[in-house]
Order: structure tokens, then C-alpha cells, then sequence
């Protein structure tokens, strides 16, 4: 009945409608082959590595706070249930003083007793980051995006791949003090 109907339309329009109807064909096979694969089949997403994340070079201060901010965010996310006062130790080198009070006292009271519980050893790799503002050529606002992973713990299977305990993204304020940028003040953004 198609081939009836096809014969009675214009050479050119009959082309136009026998390739709708293939694509239309196509389209159904490729419709019903997606809805029926297994996620399991689906090529993976390249593994994402451990490296740092590498900002682009900015000119001026603000590019030397953002690339504070890149280096100082995994260390605040990144502990090991073993050798926690020389985690702290680490973040807090790069904080003012005021700051590294309350991260020390955030830290004493959440991820301490997590780490020890789980028997964490945690990593952090930044997604992206960027500078949101300057003020004055001495304080800038950066927003860092960075997850959080359970590298070894009761959560990791053995052999098994890290855990992403968090993704985060937060606003990291810094001051520079003495030639040097410190963190002082860490804001997730909701």
C-alpha cells in the first residue's frame, strides 16, 4: 500500500518522504538499542587523575591567590587517620591565624573522630577554579570546586577505587600578609 501511495507523489517529493522515513526508521533502532544496553556496557568516562588541577596564569594578584587557593583547598580536605596532626599541621600553614583557629577547631570536632572511625586516609582533587574578585590588590575571593575522596578507609573495598565522600564547592577568601597569600575563610556555596 506504501508503494501505491509513493508512486502517486513527484519524484522530488518521494525522495523527501522515503528519507524521513528512514530517519525516522533509524532513529526508532537507535531509540530501542539505547533503552536496552546495560549501564554496564556504556564506554566509561576517562578516569579523572589525582593531579592537580592547573589554573590558567592570570596577571596581577589575583592570579597568585587563585593558585594559593588551588594548592590550599586539598589540603584542608585531605587527612590520614594516622598522621592527623600533620594534616592540620599542613592546611593550616596556609591560613591566617584567625582562620586556622576555627579550621582547628572544625577539624578536631568532624574529621578527626570520622578518620579514626573509618580509619580514613582522604585526597582531594580540584575540578575547576576560578577568581571571582580582588579588593584592594591584597584580599581576592576565588570559587575552587574540588572533591573529596576516600582513598583507603572502611568505605574502600580493597583494591577498590577511591570513594567521593563530597563534591564540593566552596568560596575561598584570602589576604596577602607579608608578600604572601593566606586563606581566610572557607564558604560552601549552596
Amino acid at each position: 500500500m506504501a508503494v501505491r501511495l509513493l508512486r502517486r507523489v513527484p519524484d522530488g517529493t518521494r525522495l523527501l518522504v522515503v528519507l524521513t522515513v528512514l530517519v525516522l526508521v533509524a532513529s526508532a533502532v537507535l531509540l530501542a538499542l539505547s533503552l536496552t544496553r546495560d549501564e554496564d556496557d556504556l564506554p566509561m568516562a576517562p578516569r579523572a587523575s589525582a593531579s592537580p588541577y592547573e589554573p590558567a596564569v592570570l596577571e596581577g594578584p589575583g592570579g597568585e591567590a587563585l593558585a594559593v587557593a588551588v594548592v590550599a583547598l586539598p589540603a584542608t580536605l585531605t587527612y590520614d587517620h594516622e598522621r592527623l596532626p600533620a594534616g592540620l599541621e599542613t592546611a593550616t600553614s596556609m591560613m591566617t591565624a584567625s582562620f586556622a583557629r576555627s579550621f582547628t577547631r572544625t577539624f578536631r570536632t568532624r574529621a578527626v573522630p570520622f578518620a579514626r572511625r573509618q580509619e580514613a586516609v582522604t585526597d582531594a582533587v580540584v575540578r575547576g577554579a576560578g577568581l571571582v574578585r580582588v579588593e584592594g590588590g591584597n584580599r581576592a575571593v576565588t570559587l575552587v570546586y574540588a572533591d573529596q575522596r576516600m582513598v583507603e578507609g572502611r568505605r574502600v573495598p580493597a583494591g577498590g577505587q577511591p570513594v567521593v565522600l563530597a563534591r564540593n564547592a566552596v568560596l575561598v577568601s584570602l589576604v596577602r600578609r607579608g608578600g604572601l597569600w593566606l586563606v581566610d575563610g572557607i564558604t560552601p556555596v549552596e
